[in-house]
């Protein structure tokens, strides 16, 4: 049980609210901030358990506030997120004591188990401080490759046609359970496509509020709502070129389906608060744990929709590892 609230430190307000609500629907309290000033006279006023913190910002960076955090409590663990992540920015991070890294768009169920690391951590006070260079230092940052190593004679059925058919243009469906791994199965299809060079983006619609999936999606314009200050493009625009895999497609709202369905058919679509039109070249892996014909019955999902995202499907009945 976290009695100390977790403080959330980011100045995209779309950003601190969908991992603010993330957060709490996993029973931990939050409490946010917009800017490291900010947070840094929170911090010095209160307790937290955790401290998450983009790495970019104005006036004061991510990376400066962790460098604050530590020389008042050097055992506070504190996660680092970025939209701009390099190797260099990770290790310089870690050497000042950062618990983990993390990069935008965030995927967010690896964002919940990394916190849940963190919140368990059972070091002796100090041991998440910033350390020295040294050849043997246990602090590693790791490359790692999604990869599914299966003896399941289903699944290996499952993996031959998900590579047949991952060399076609189409979008596809993968029909599943929750927790059973779509989002590898997603990455697997993208890794044995034409588009693996290109990005691989993936978003959980269950982890994010229906009012903030909009611009989650398609972005926004500066001064599109209260609390936009600046441009911020969306998944499908970081996604051209690659494939956009869309979790839990059931839950996004119906408005925001007629804009999906605008690019599936012409590939193009509007930011929030502009009237620019954008071209996106961008393969769609939909996913879902739910029955989407009956949501179609219910008139909750669009049935044009599930036919263009349903070209190819795929039904994953064991947990893919």
């Amino acid at each position: 049980m976290v009695n100390q609230p977790v403080l959330i430190v980011d100045d995209e307000v779309e950003m601190r609210i969908a991992m603010s609500e993330t957060l709490k629907h996993c029973g931990y309290p939050v409490e946010i901030s917009h800017n490291a000033i900010d947070a840094l006279k929170k911090f010095k006023q209160n307790e937290y358990s955790l401290v998450i913190t983009d790495m970019t910002m104005p006036k004061r960076s991510g990376l400066e506030l962790l460098k604050d955090i530590k020389s008042i409590s050097p055992a506070k663990p504190v996660i680092m997120a970025t939209a701009y992540g390099t190797v260099e920015t990770a290790v310089e991070a870690m050497k000042h004591g950062a618990f983990d890294y993390i990069r935008k768009p965030i995927n967010f169920d690896s964002f919940q188990f990394i916190v849940q690391q963190a919140l368990n951590y059972k070091g002796t006070p100090g041991t998440v401080a910033p350390v020295a260079e040294s050849k043997t230092s246990k602090s590693k940052l790791i490359n790692v490759t999604k990869e599914i190593i299966t003896q399941n004679q289903t699944m290996l059925d499952l993996l031959k046609v998900a590579k047949n058919v991952a060399k076609s243009k189409s979008t596809m469906m993968i029909q599943s359970e929750s927790g059973t791994g779509k989002e590898l199965l997603a990455y697997y299809i993208h890794e044995n496509s034409d588009r693996a060079k290109r990005p691989f983006v993936a978003i959980n619609c269950a982890a994010l509020p229906p009012g903030l999936i909009e611009t989650e999606l398609f972005g926004h314009e500066a001064g599109a709502f209260t609390g936009a200050a600046k441009m911020r493009k969306g998944r499908f625009e970081e996604a051209t070129g690659g494939t956009l895999f869309l979790d839990e497609v059931g839950l996004i709202p119906l408005e925001v389906q007629e804009k999906i369905l605008r690019v599936v058919e012409y590939g193009t679509f509007e930011r929030v608060g502009s009237s620019r039109t954008f071209e996106v070249n961008v393969r769609i892996v939909g996913a879902t744990s739910a029955d989407l014909p009956a949501l179609c019955r219910e008139n909750k999902f669009k049935q044009d929709l599930l036919d263009r995202l349903s070209f190819e499907v795929l039904e994953a009945n064991s947990t893919i590892k």
